[in-house]
């Protein structure tokens, strides 16, 4: 059943609106001595003023993350407003959406729907998108279907991250954090000229702690540790001027023990009994309250992701014209073992998954100079993506139930994704003020997956009830896809400095694969491509003479055929399925503000107000415990209508920044803070009520000190000033006994921490 809407004023957006008004009073305040800087990015392939790209497009330095102390691709989640992170006891079950859309799913035959690149650079894969960012430049996030120019689905956005470059001069830089649960990070630079036309940059970055989930096994570990491990290397060569080229080598490495602090909220038959038992183990009497920060696990769930990235890039002038070669291989290895699921006995010993990808990339493009009446980017791309996954399962049945045998669970698969892609987008300059542009892609794409399952099951010896998750057999499965995808924009120059636009575009997201153990075989491993349509207004503008910037957007997007993944529990077990659920929709505005008031304060804002929902889709699966009074018929309930998961209806970030005059000193000093608030989520799929999180803001003070020349820095800082808890995701441990678990970033509390740097 649909829901009903009604206008609703929370107090948080009360306060927003009148910090709002506040900040955006008298012109007066303003002075003239202080602008808006200007960021340049490449959302349109070339670079551009970000007021001057007509879409919907926020980006961040590298300066202002490493002064938030953001460094997770997770933070910018709390950073941007309209970017949502769902956690993931493992790197392969995180996920990133843009205005309520994203892929979250534990299959690594299905790509993200949010796309990533990295200095040009796709990287599709769930699991290795979320390692720190180090060395950045800055972060572009792009919002609507973006894979017409960017090279791969990305059919609700794409996060460009452009890390920095050589430089002309010798500079170097140490930078060491310290902060609780022995959290240490360090990073160095070295950059400068090393020989005639020859230019060169390292940058390496460590973050470790200890864990910060307690296990209350007697002999366990703490859980959510850290050691990660970042190198990047970059040579660029000048043998002619009119020829650039870039090697690049990026090394990235994290290990760690994950899992999620289960909420006892649910239980059933058998494992009720355990009740409490889990109880004990958050430290609490019946019943157990939500903000759960400790498990009982008996073995350790180790995850290791390590990825490197090979590439080259050749920039060549011909006259006033430029023609781009990005040539990349990239390879990942990816390793899970998540075991106990949080259930205070031996049950599942071995729960083994690896992964490894190779993945090749080339693109070809030339891009026109920008003093002609019609400017053009056009080229063609190719994609290979080669994929080989294992997984070992062993139930312990003998030592939970006693039993004279264990269940054991073996796959073996293997898929490969080839495409094929020509792509161009033209601007016609109609006069001063009026620009029209077209832009196109076709995609010829090629998927193959073979996948066996060998599986030893008590029930066809005893006829005990089967885990239905492995069914013994052979996937032997291949399809093409043919599409095209496009936009058309129209931009208008209303002033000097205001933009009005309007688009709308046509995305593709490529065929997905269940490589997951609970495919049923006879049926397709194959799920249809995902097609969004959006259409978006907006307005980029300046006011009072730079000191003032606001762009505002308005959006619509349909999704056809949208990839989510499901979760049944049968037979006490969680059965995870990949398949297609009918039209989504989101619409919403947008809205981000930047001011400078007075010569040493500086402001910004951003709000997204975003309705994501369900248009059709009748047949999703239910949540564990729902009955047919609450809408669950053989199975399945109908959602149309109903919230996104990760999508809350309202979210806001206020950013502020004081530097405090210290004339009489050799140093300066800052006080900073960031405000992020976000509105009721639901978490899961099936709109299981016991996922939802209630509203929530997060705090984050800083104070800092700087020499006058900018070279040596300290940072004093807390983050979650207000030890506001909140879980990053809530998923069913494990299914078994349907109970809740909480998945807990590392601010889920208050954290003090201290930053030192030098800058030659």
């Amino acid at each position: 059943m649909g829901k009903t809407r009604t206008p609703e004023i929370h107090s948080g957006r009360i306060g927003f609106l009148a910090l709002a008004a506040a900040l955006l009073g008298p012109a007066s305040a303003l002075s003239a001595e202080s602008t808006i800087e200007e960021i340049v990015v490449t959302a349109q392939k070339r670079a551009q003023s970000i007021q001057d790209v007509p879409l919907s497009v926020t980006a961040i330095s590298g300066d202002r993350l490493d002064a938030l102390q953001r460094n997770e691709i997770a933070d910018l989640a709390k950073t941007l407003p309209g970017l949502t992170y769902k956690g993931g006891a493992t790197d392969n079950g995180r996920s990133l959406q843009i205005r309520g859309i994203g892929t979250a799913s534990f299959s690594r035959g299905v790509e993200q729907s949010v796309g990533m690149t990295i200095d040009g650079v796709v990287s599709p894969a769930l699991a290795t998108n979320f390692l720190d960012m180090a060395d950045v430049e800055r972060v572009e996030v792009l919002r609507g279907p973006q894979g017409m120019l960017f090279g791969k689905n990305a059919s609700a956005g794409m996060v460009n991250i452009v890390t920095k470059a050589p430089t002309e001069e010798l500079e170097w830089g140490l930078r060491a954090g310290f902060g609780e649960e022995n959290e240490q990070k360090y990073a160095g630079y070295l950059s400068g000229p090393l020989g005639e036309n020859v230019l060169g940059r390292i940058s390496v970055s460590s973050s470790t702690r200890d864990g910060f989930i307690e296990n209350t096994h007697p002999e366990g570990n703490d859980y959510n540790d850290r050691d990660e491990l970042n190198l990047s290397a970059k040579l660029l060569f000048r043998p002619i001027d009119a020829l650039d080229v870039l090697l690049s080598y990026k090394h990235f490495k994290r290990g760690n023990l994950n899992g999620g602090a289960v909420i006892p909220d649910s239980l059933n038959p058998p494992f009720s009994l355990f009740y409490p038992i889990l109880a004990a183990a958050q430290g609490g009497t019946l019943p157990v309250e939500p903000e759960a920060d400790r498990f009982f696990q008996w073995r350790d769930s180790e995850a290791e992701t390590e990825q490197n990235i090979y590439s080259v890039q050749l920039d060549y002038d011909i006259g006033e014209y430029t023609l781009t070669s990005i040539t990349s291989f990239t390879n990942a290895d990816i390793l899970g073992n998540a075991r106990g699921f949080g259930i205070p006995v031996d049950l599942i010993p071995l729960n083994l998954s690896q992964g490894e990808r190779d993945q090749w990339t080339q693109e070809i493009r030339l891009q026109s100079p920008l003093d002609q009446t019609v400017t053009y980017v056009a080229g063609l791309y190719y994609y290979r993506n080669e994929l080989n996954r294992t997984f070992s399962r062993v139930i312990n049945l003998n030592g939970f139930v006693g039993l004279p045998f264990n269940q054991s669970l073996a796959i073996d698969a293997g898929l490969v994704n080839e495409s094929f892609a020509g792509f161009g987008q033209a601007t016609w300059h109609v006069n001063d003020r009026v620009r029209l542009s077209l832009g196109a892609r076709y995609t010829d794409e090629d998927i193959a997956i073979e996948q066996t399952v060998g599986f030893i099951n008590p029930d066809q010896v005893f006829g005990l009830p089967a885990i239905p998750e492995a069914r013994p057999g052979m996937v032997d499965e291949s399809t093409n896809e043919s599409k095209v995808s496009w936009r058309i924009i129209g931009e208008y120059d209303a002033a000097e400095d205001v933009m009005l636009f309007a688009n709308v575009a046509r995305g593709y997201k490529g065929p997905g694969v269940n490589m997951l153990s609970s495919a049923p075989l006879g049926d397709s491993a194959i799920v249809k491509p995902e097609i969004p349509t959006n259409y978006e207004v907006g307005m980029k503008s300046r006011w009072l003479d730079g000191r003032l910037q606001l762009n505002v957007s308005a959006f619509l997007t349909d999704f056809k055929d949208f990839q989510a993944s499901q979760s049944v529990i049968v037979n006490l077990a969680p059965v995870f399925l990949l398949g297609n659920a009918g039209k989504l929709e989101t619409k919403g505005i947008e809205a981000e503000l930047s001011a400078t008031l007075g010569e040493n304060l500086l402001v910004s804002m951003s709000v997204a107000q975003i309705d994501a929902t369900y248009e059709d889709y009748t047949g999703a699966a239910c949540y564990g415990g729902q009955t047919a009074a609450q809408g669950c018929v053989d199975n399945v309930q109908d959602l149309s209508g109903e919230d996104l998961p990760y999508s809350p209806d309202l979210s806001f970030s206020l950013f502020a920044r004081y530097d405090l005059p210290l004339d009489s000193l050799p140093v300066k000093a800052y006080l900073q803070g960031m405000y992020y608030w976000q509105d009721d989520t639901i978490y899961l799929a099936n709109n299981d009520p016991g996922s939802l999180v209630d509203s929530y803001g997060l705090l984050d003070l800083a104070l800092g000190i700087e020499s006058n020349d900018g070279r040596y820095a300290a940072q004093f800082y807390v983050k979650n000033a207000t030890d506001e808890f909140y879980p990053t995701d809530i998923v069913i441990a494990g299914g078994f006994g349907l109970a809740h678990a909480n998945q807990l970033a590392f601010n889920y509390t208050r954290r003090f921490g201290v930053t030192l740097s030098v800058n030659f």
